[in-house]
């Protein structure tokens, strides 16, 4: 792995600091809601969520998502996650998606995570605790089913393999 492959942001001036506030920027996609997803810290950074080797440029079309879904796909209030703090953020690799087949997870510090699922043209913005997913389990806010218990998870940052399902309960 190189220097490429890792968040722009160190995990020393991301984990533990607390979220401010969630960031969704349309990037100009036509039909697209919202592309990018990002995190802004209290300090001031954001780390872009999609693709964290990335920097996360704000625009006119910046905004906080307004809905959050829970695993069942139930809407999940702001006051969940303002205030928690990052303690790992982690990926899965899909073909699929658009970020060379990485998909991120921010991990926070009550073991529930946040991510974006992008369809063909909306994103839909998830938070949800790993202990809910049991064998079998789907969630429907992405492409079509996704069963998270079947993908092998990495640290973003050693790209070491990690068990979420068992880490964060």
């Amino acid at each position: 792995m190189n220097k490429m492959d890792e968040p722009l942001l160190s995990w020393e001036r991301t984990l533990g600091q607390p979220i401010r506030r969630l960031l969704a920027t349309h990037d100009g996609t036509e039909g697209a809601v919202y592309a990018r997803f990002g995190i802004e810290f209290r300090s001031g950074d954001i780390l872009n969520i999609d693709c964290p080797e990335k920097p996360y440029f704000k625009d006119k079309t910046t905004v906080e998502p307004n809905v959050l879904h829970d695993w069942d796909e139930s809407a999940v209030p702001r006051k969940a996650y303002i205030g928690r703090s990052l303690k790992c953020l982690i990926y899965f690799s899909e073909n699929w998606d658009k970020n060379d087949g990485r998909h991120y997870f921010a991990v926070l510090d009550t073991g529930d995570y946040l991510t974006s699922y992008h369809a063909f043209n909306y994103t839909e913005f998830a938070f949800a605790p790993f202990r809910v997913w049991k064998e079998g389990g789907q969630c429907n806010l992405c492409w079509g089913p996704l069963e998270l218990r079947s993908k092998r998870f990495f640290n973003a940052w050693t790209h070491t393999e990690i068990n979420p399902f068992a880490l964060y309960r």
